[in-house]
């Protein structure tokens, strides 16, 4: 399979979009999604087997470039020669004959370029969906990467479209079982590698898709131009004042996790720093650690978008060894640096994995002091089991070579007992490598939940919480 060809996951969003098309009457959807996360790629599938009409708008271009695009995927369609538009609402006029004819879905993909083209084109766009639309049983979609120019025209109560579209589709990232496809010849554990490293962005993972790890390091090390681009453009693309964003991101990145630290790093007042990491969590660029059990009533923030921590903590690091051309050596010598990278995103992918498998009323972390040193617990959750009971988690996440020991939960345990208001704790251990003999003999009758990569992989089910213990660990 060409690897421009292959197509994993949504299935959840094709039933969606599938059952939006076989309603009575007329349909309507925005597909919301970052850039690179697979929006065009979903509605090309969508539109494989219908009657459809795909229209692919460019950027910076003038309206009668808008047009001639228009004119030709329509020609292409009808099977007819020479079609020519003059105004915006002679080229809605046909598509408006062409959903009265037969029931077609109609894809306006990137409409932020076409809305830049001229003012009247939301408005007009309007009218197609009140006057003509509604009127069939046709399905029309706008889909962008530029999320906060399709949200306003979306949410904003003076836009033309607000309240038109009866369905929004956001895309989040591919979970890890559903990007298993791209990478063949790569190992479970070098799967959640790759993974820590890409997020869930199914075009970079295609980009990389049949290499074995070791040269997938080296890409990345030899053409990081491109992960560079992509890391600024989603902050350009979507923010006014991409510069000051931007010294945000690289404070975060460089360790500095509450937002005075974040504002002093970035040279900014409290206010507008303030300002801006909400604009870099609205884009998921940037997380919020949420403090849990006690911990600082502070949030703590991190890179949460993969590519944008990649780039900043590893890529812009070692822009020096990045020219040596000893391809093994800078493989070895990338992985040493990578390890540590990928501890710290391994914590952010074991509280997602628990977040998505398990009823939280709450998730986050604790951090605080422990006989006067700085500790923590990475996962940190109230959790609701199958009998309606608000359970308190502790979790810890290892990312390292050896299978964990039964020193890890010891540790674990510990900590645990010197919080407050802790009754009958869950623990749960997550591991990159496994848990050692005794650890997984014992565990089941602790009720201590062990997570390793068969379930973090999606290979095999999450655990259920287990009853809860006679006594507190």
């Amino acid at each position: 399979m060409d690897a421009n060809d292959q197509f994993f996951g949504r299935i959840s969003e094709l039933t969606r979009l599938e059952s939006i098309y076989s309603a009575p009457g007329s349909g309507t959807c925005i597909v919301l999604g970052r850039r690179r996360i697979g929006k065009s790629t979903l509605l090309e599938r969508f539109c494989e087997d219908k009657h459809s009409l795909y229209i692919q708008f460019s950027s910076g271009a003038t309206m009668e470039s808008q047009l001639e695009i228009m004119a030709t995927n329509i020609s292409t369609l009808l099977g007819e020669e020479e079609i020519h538009f003059d105004t915006f609402g002679d080229a809605m006029d046909a598509i408006g004959d062409i959903c009265k004819n037969r029931k077609t879905v109609i894809v306006f993909d990137e409409f932020p370029y076409l809305v830049e083209c001229a003012k009247d084109v939301s408005g007009r766009v309007k009218d197609f969906l009140d006057l003509v639309l509604k009127r069939t049983d046709s399905m029309f979609i706008i889909c962008g990467s530029v999320m906060s120019v399709m949200m306003n025209e979306a949410a904003d109560p003076s836009r033309p479209l607000f309240q038109r579209f009866d369905n929004i589709m956001t895309l989040a990232p591919l979970p890890i079982e559903d990007c298993r496809g791209f990478h063949p010849n790569l190992s479970e554990s070098e799967l959640m590698d790759v993974y820590l490293m890409f997020g869930g962005i199914p075009r970079f993972h295609r980009k990389m898709s049949g290499m074995s790890y070791d040269d997938i390091l080296v890409q990345l090390a030899m053409d990081s131009d491109w992960m560079s681009m992509e890391a600024n453009l989603l902050i350009r693309s979507e923010l006014n004042n991409p510069d000051a964003h931007e010294r945000v991101v690289d404070a975060i990145s460089n360790g500095r996790t509450t937002a005075t630290d974040i504002a002093n790093g970035a040279g900014l007042p409290i206010s507008t720093c303030d300002k801006y990491l909400d604009d870099l969590v609205r884009i998921g660029i940037v997380g919020i650690r949420k403090p849990m059990m006690g911990a600082s009533t502070r949030p703590n923030y991190y890179i949460l978008d993969s590519i944008t921590a990649f780039h900043r903590e590893i890529l812009s690091k070692n822009g020096s060894r990045l020219r040596y051309r000893d391809r093994d050596r800078l493989a070895q010598a990338l992985r040493e640096d990578v390890a540590t990278f990928l501890g710290k995103r391994f914590e952010i992918l074991c509280t997602d994995f628990f977040s998505r498998n398990y009823l939280c009323d709450e998730i986050g972390s604790w951090w605080g002091k422990i006989d006067g040193e700085d500790t923590d617990i990475d996962v940190v959750a109230i959790a609701i089991d199958d009998n309606g009971l608000r359970r308190q988690v502790f979790g810890e996440c290892k990312h390292r070579m050896k299978p964990v020991t039964w020193a890890t939960l010891n540790e674990l345990q510990d900590k645990v007992k010197h919080l407050r208001n802790v009754v009958n704790p869950t623990l749960v251990l997550f591991s990159w490598s496994g848990f050692k003999e005794n650890l997984l003999d014992d565990s089941e009758d602790m009720g201590v939940m062990l997570i390793g990569l068969d379930a973090l992989t999606g290979r095999e089910k999450a655990p259920p919480l287990p009853p809860i213990p006679s006594k507190v660990a």
